[in-house]
């Protein structure tokens, strides 16, 4: 507020003069006059606080100056230490200092930026390059894990800003320079392209940052090379910056030019760029160093690279280094290469760096966006908040207070910087029940002559100056107040201290200091009284966590209903995104945990707090469509939550990422889904629980400094909302259910819209487009070799291979519609993955032969990236037919291709050159007859044509999806591809025309997909991942559910013996022909066990008869051959009246015969009774002596080493007093010697 704002304050009438202290502060201005009166006297308020913001911009220059001017000087060491790291990378790397300067960068980073808020209050021509800067700074100092290579790049940016520090010294912005050009006129241009390379640089550090660290080693020359790049712009733009202010300053023009010339021989003398890479070596991490070694030992990155083998073992060794995967499953294979992990690692390895830093720029720049607003809210709060309260002299701590009521209470209680919280809350509680406990309407006079604490000394000051009508008029307002407050007291009592207590104490250290006061009263929503403030967090912030705990319930309860209607083929994404222990199990925890909320009927309350719970969801659902919706992070989510403690947005914010991703199931019922549409789904949940981690990690350090139990304190704090994910084991088993069952519906859970996919709906799944034909003209009339440049018009097809390992992807059509004399051409084609376009040209080289080179671009985009290649080669005019390889700039050259002049499918009958070299003849004879008989029953469509492709595809499919499943998942040698099946599959796709490949491909993948994959269990058996059916025993299981015996359908027939079970066939077990999550596992297994009870007493007496006239054979019958039942045989656990299965025919998945029965009822197979009671026994027993003896080897394991430790003790204790005695001995000698020398002396 201005000085003289009384001065300025406009004329008002009566009802206009009533003046209410509206945040207590004790002082009445401008911002706190009539709250709640007419629009005119709104729009004056929030006009003067317009004014106060500009008020604080217009300072004069001079005082800006003397600012800018103090603060330098009072940090200046911290500003230097901005400028340390440039001369380290440009002349010798000095490690020791850069590290200590990356260990202060966040000090100093605030330091510098305060200071440079100073100056671009002087010169706002440097505000576009300030902002940005902060913008990138904070962005960073947010991110958990900080990699050190970035702060060294974040160093020499903060090394180029420290340079505009100089611009204090210029007291005048338009002072001119000799050339007649002022200082914003010489810098302007400079700061904005400043700004577009600091946001560049923070958008590279960005993506960077999410890479896995198995990318940032193999990858390291493209990634280190592009933030070096950094380095030498911005101390090229710190070279710009000093020669602009050596031209206004008191250095002159000499200094300039001698700045100049030693800029010259620096930037001469120095390979700046080789420095940083070499900078970037010393900064590596341990677990970097430790990967790069066995990259070397392999053979460097290239060949990890091309061998997957090689990948999987680096995955592996980095697991337990680095956070777990967001969609994995608790339960399943820990040493098992993650198929989502690995694909994720495969993607990234292949992926051009430009065009994601070019993709990652719009996620970034969101983020950066959402930071610039944080930053102005902020700074104009400030201005805001600075103007509550007119703070004079200090002549105490409580002087530091903003809030008058919080001024009063600490001046009273006599506290210095902080009070024990519990004291501080009952301190409060006292304090209101006396200021507006009573009902009576006190004399205004009184009320305005002798205050009471319900009128702070200053409110007092101002009532005597007031006339008789502005002294009523106050009274009565306030009344009011007092009035409207009543509610509120009746939350602000001994029953609700803790939740109080922790709406003041942030950091839970049961301290409450002066900066959480503040902070605590002006984070109160604009027209919020204390009072009212205080009753939300006591009573109303439960109301709302309990609120959205029952719509998370109704969203989560939608989302099991949907299974069923989910599409076949989106289905495994679905079960995965459900099953993922890191976000979803969790999610289940933290609900559980809540404490219930019982005063349901407090409508006052209610109504009171909920418009300012729909404000913060609004705020919190503007953030994340600010950013996309992407939480790739957990910074975003501090980015997206703001300062505020995470447990205060967590509900609401689950609330509004399970509402999409609950809208993205239900397009899942309708729409094909790309393959990591909802694991993008399942990484933000994770990184949401990832920030709770860290509050949880941080509150545990706290309570345990304090010597308390975690636990119970955790169950206390923030309604107990963390108190199940520290410590999982203290959930109710018994209630497993209970925490997803709610009565709440909303309607709008039903309304989709494909925009909200990531990477959009994928359409066909089939890929039927890839029979669209490609038009051309046949080349079989051209003369090749007279056809000079424009030799490449028409259709040519081929192959391309990948080196080092054994695969196509079919073969490649390209026609091309134009080709100039210069050697120019464009054309279309496809390939067995998509259609593309073709451009490139030819040319003659010095040896006379015929070069090409074209760049292959992808039609559509492979999971939202453009996917792009160059090919380079000869051509042979003599054969018709282009050699040479293919890849591009960033990976080199990943294989050979060869293109011809045939038809496509005439390639699978081309011979080979060992063939030409043997019999040429023959070779040629050989193409041209196959070639001619298969064009033949292809235009007659002859029946062996067509049967003949069949065999083909089935067997290209069943070779196709066991290597994709291998490769995605774990599985033992035996379903691995043997070495003549990779050949015969690398010569089936490599036979197979562009659209057979492409729609061949397109069915094996929906297979895939469409397969049942156990992503949460593996076969005890033969150690793999379960695939189609899963089978349980219903024996050798542990009593909490948490371990069991499951079996592939390959191995369902065997035995099992380990440390905690010994299984038989003989068991009973149960089948699944769906993932059973494990939250669902204890139900399973328990509706199991009461229907194998019902089977074996059906089983052991006829089939009851429907009436007594009735002929019904009495044997139970199989319900898919009908042959009568033996056992062991399958009984369905829902199906009424009774199905059996005969084992025979569930081995051979025989479909049954029943209409009511369906593949995703559970079978539980049913064995002899004496003979399984035999066997378990028996088993358990043989468990039992196993574990004994393992136990007892171990027992003995660890007496021997006690003994042997006890022996190692004895010879220690020996040696030490032998020893001893040794000295002991010595020293009693000596004090024998000096004994007798003493009697000698006394003697004579």
């Amino acid at each position: 507020m201005p000085p003289n704002a009384d001065a300025q304050m406009p004329k008002l009438e009566l009802n206009d003069q009533m003046v209410i202290d509206d945040d207590h502060t004790g002082v009445i201005d401008l911002a706190s006059r009539v709250a709640y009166e007419d629009q005119e006297t709104s729009k004056f308020k929030l006009q003067m606080r317009l004014d106060s913001l500009e008020d604080a911009f217009l300072k004069p220059t001079d005082a800006r100056v003397t600012d800018g001017s103090s603060l330098y000087t009072a940090n200046e060491n911290s500003i230097k230490t901005a400028s340390a790291i440039a001369p380290a990378v440009a002349s010798t790397i000095d490690a020791k200092a850069i590290e200590d300067d990356i260990k202060t960068f966040a000090e100093s980073s605030k330091v510098l930026m305060k200071a440079l808020d100073e100056i671009s209050q002087i010169h706002p021509f440097i505000a576009v390059t300030v902002l940005a800067f902060r913008a990138v700074i904070t962005l960073e100092l947010k991110r958990r894990d900080n990699d050190q290579k970035i702060v060294a790049i974040k160093l020499t940016m903060k090394d180029m800003m420290s340079a505009l520090l100089e611009l204090r010294n210029i007291k005048d912005p338009a002072q001119t320079a000799p050339d007649g050009t002022n200082i914003q006129g010489r810098m302007e241009g400079l700061m904005q392209q400043i700004a577009t390379d600091i946001i560049a640089c923070g958008n590279a550090c960005d993506a960077y940052a999410k890479k896995n660290v198995i990318v940032k080693v193999l990858k390291s020359p493209i990634w280190e090379g592009r933030l070096a790049d950094y380095v030498t712009i911005f101390e090229q733009h710190r070279i710009a910056i000093i020669f602009s202010l050596s031209i206004h300053t008191s250095l002159g023009v000499d200094s300039a030019n001698r700045t100049l010339s030693s800029v010259h021989q620096n930037v001469q003398s120095v390979d700046q760029k080789l420095n940083t890479l070499l900078l970037f070596r010393t900064l590596d991490s341990p677990h970097e160093k430790e990967i790069m070694k066995v990259v070397s030992a392999k053979g460097g990155p290239k060949a990890c690279l091309d061998d997957d083998a090689i990948l999987k073992e680096l995955m592996t060794m980095s697991r337990s280094k680095v956070p777990p995967n967001p969609t994995a499953s608790k339960g399943a294979r820990s040493d098992a290469a993650d198929r989502l992990a690995f694909a994720k690692v495969k993607k990234e390895t292949k992926e051009d760096v430009d065009v994601f830093l070019e993709e990652n720029m719009v996620h970034f720049e969101r983020k950066l966006e959402l930071q610039k607003r944080q930053i102005v809210k902020q700074i104009e709060n400030v201005v805001i908040r600075e103007g509550d309260r007119v703070i004079s002299a200090l002549s105490g701590p409580h002087d530091r207070i903003i809030d008058s009521d919080l001024h009063a209470i600490w001046k009273e209680m006599g506290w210095r910087g902080s009070v024990k919280a519990r004291h501080f809350v009952l301190a409060l509680h006292d304090y209101f029940h006396e200021k507006y406990g009573e009902a009576r309407n006190p004399d205004i006079i009184d009320h305005l002559r002798s205050p009471s604490p319900a009128l702070s000394e200053t409110v007092s000051d101002v009532a005597d100056d007031l006339n008789p009508s502005l002294a009523f008029a106050f009274a009565d307002n306030h009344t009011k107040r007092r009035a409207e407050d009543q509610w509120a007291l009746a939350y602000i009592n001994i029953l609700r201290v803790q939740a109080v207590l922790e709406a003041f104490d942030d950091d839970a250290t049961g301290l409450i200091s002066i900066k959480e006061v503040n902070m605590f009263s002006s984070s109160r929503p604009e027209n919020w009284t204390l009072t009212s403030w205080l009753a939300y967090w006591a009573a109303g912030w439960h109301y709302s966590v309990w609120d959205y705990k029952v719509k998370i319930n109704t969203i989560v309860k939608t989302m099991f209903n949907r299974l069923d209607s989910v599409l076949p083929v989106n289905r495994n994404l679905v079960d995965r995104y459900i099953g993922s222990y890191y976000a979803f199990t969790r999610l289940e925890l933290l609900l559980r945990s809540v404490r219930p909320y019982e005063a349901q009927d407090e409508n006052d309350l209610q109504r009171k707090v909920q418009p300012y719970i729909e404000e913060e969801e609004q705020r919190l659902r503007s953030t994340l469509e600010s950013v996309a919706w992407d939480i790739d992070t957990i910074d975003t989510v501090a980015l997206i939550t703001g300062p505020e403690r995470i447990e205060k947005y967590l509900f609401p914010l689950l609330y509004l990422v399970l509402r999409r991703h609950m809208q993205i199931i239900g397009l899942a019922c309708t729409e094909v889904l790309a393959e990591f549409e909802l694991d993008h789904a399942s990484e933000a949940l994770y990184y949401i629980f990832c920030a709770a981690d860290d509050r949880i990690a941080k509150l545990s350090a706290i309570f345990k400094n304090y010597n308390l139990d975690v636990s119970t304190q955790l169950g206390n704090f923030a309604l107990g909302m963390f108190q199940f994910l520290h410590n999982p084991a203290l959930a109710a088993k018994e209630d497993e259910d209970s925490a997803f069952v709610s009565d709440y519906s909303d309607d709008s859970l039903n309304q989709t819209d494909t925009s909200i996919l990531k990477y959009g709906p994928q359409g066909d799944e089939f890929d039927r487009a890839a029979y669209e034909i490609i038009d051309g003209e046949p080349i079989s009339g051209l003369d090749v070799a007279s056809a000079g440049l424009s030799i490449m018009k028409g259709i040519w097809s081929g192959a391309y291979f990948y080196s080092n390992i054994e695969k196509t992807d079919g073969l490649m059509q390209i026609n091309v519609h134009m080709s100039s004399e210069d050697g120019s051409f464009d054309g279309r084609g496809a390939d067995g993955l998509d259609t593309f376009t073709v451009s490139g040209h030819v040319k003659h080289t010095t040896e006379g032969d015929m070069e090409i080179r074209f760049v292959k671009d992808y039609t559509r985009l492979q999971l939202g990236e453009k996917i792009s290649w160059t090919y380079h080669g000869n051509i042979d005019v003599t054969t018709g037919t282009i050699n040479g390889q293919w890849g591009n700039e960033e990976y080199g050259d990943l294989g050979t291709f060869r293109l011809g002049q045939a038809p496509a499918w005439a390639h699978q009958f081309r011979y080979s050159s060992s063939e030409l070299q043997e019999n040429a003849a023959r070779a040629r004879w050989s193409f041209a007859i196959c070639s001619a008989i298969y064009e033949g029953k292809q235009r007659l469509w002859s029946w062996s044509f067509f049967k003949n492709r069949r065999i083909n595809r089935k067997r290209f499919l069943e070779l196709f999806k066991r290597r994709e499943l291998t490769n995605a998942w774990n599985f033992a040698q035996k379903f691995y591809l043997a070495e003549e099946e990779v050949k015969e599959l690398q010569l089936l796709e490599s036979s197979f025309t562009p659209a057979d490949a492409r729609f061949y491909h397109a069915i094996g993948r929906s297979e895939v997909r469409r397969l049942c994959v156990h992503f949460n269990a593996y076969c005890d058996a033969c150690s793999s991942t379960i695939i189609d059916r899963r089978a349980a025993c219903l024996i050798c299981i542990f009593d909490d559910f948490s371990n069991q015996v499951d079996l592939c359908n390959s191995c369902i027939n065997e035995a099992v013996q380990n440390r905690q079970f010994t299984h038989s066939p003989l068991h009973d077990m149960v089948q699944a022909s769906r993932v059973v999550q494990n939250r669902d596992k204890r139900s399973w297994i328990t509706s199991a066990r009461e229907a194998a009870t019902r089977g074996k007493f059906a089983i052991s007496r006829p089939k009851q008869l429907e009436g007594a006239d009735v002929n019904v054979d009495p044997k139970w019958r199989c319900s898919c051959c009908d042959d009568p039942i033996t056992m062991p045989c399958w009984f369905c656990v829902t199906c009424v009246p009774e199905i059996f299965i005969c084992d025979a025919c569930n081995t051979a998945n025989v479909p049954c015969l029943k209409d009511n029965h369906t593949e995703a009822h559970a079978l539980v197979r049913l064995n002899n009774s004496a003979a399984a009671e035999n066997s378990t026994i028996e088993s358990r027993l043989l468990s039992l002596e196993n574990r004994f003896g393992e136990d007892w080897k171990a027992m003995s394991e660890r007496l021997g080493r006690l003994e042997q430790r006890f022996e190692n003790h004895e010879n220690v204790m020996n040696d030490r007093f032998t020893v001893l005695e040794t000295k002991v001995d010595g020293r009693l000698a000596a004090v024998e010697g000096l004994l007798s020398l003493i009697v000698s002396k006394l003697s004579s």
